[in-house]
């Protein structure tokens, strides 16, 4: 019930947002394009700083559940509903921000990929399981 509850609410942010954003694409594409190309360049999730993050995201990454091609798929699905590609009569720097903006699907593809190939067994151990040990591919 509570993840249930935590999905739902994820959802509504969700959908307030794009909403949001696309009322912005509409009043002021220059300036919104920047945005993503600030926002999305430099993304982090929240808790990036805590410790151990790095190491159970990378778990939950190769468990399956969420991961650098699910974040690629998320931003492609956003370029495609806001159509960024056939926007027009842009100044230039809102050119500059939509090429960029169109050009993170494979930038972000080319890391996944480097990613995979990289990835080996490892162990990991987290306190809050104890400190049981368990490998992951």
């Amino acid at each position: 019930a509570v993840l249930e509850r935590v999905a739902t609410e994820e959802a509504r942010h969700f959908h307030f947002y794009r909403s949001a954003f696309t009322e912005i694409l509409k009043r002021d594409a220059d300036h919104a394009l920047d945005a993503i190309r600030h926002v999305v360049a430099g993304f982090e999730m929240p808790g990036a700083a805590m410790p151990g993050f790095k190491e159970m995201t990378d778990v939950i990454r190769r468990a399956g559940l969420y991961g650098p091609r699910d974040f690629l798929r998320i931003v492609e699905e956003q370029i495609e509903h806001w159509d960024i590609a056939a926007m027009t009569g842009l100044s230039e720097k809102g050119r500059e921000a939509q090429a960029t903006v169109l050009s993170f699907p494979e930038r972000f593809r080319k890391i996944c990929d480097r990613m995979d190939a990289r990835a080996t067994e490892r162990t990991f151990s987290f306190d809050v399981v104890y400190g049981r040990e368990f490998s992951i591919e």
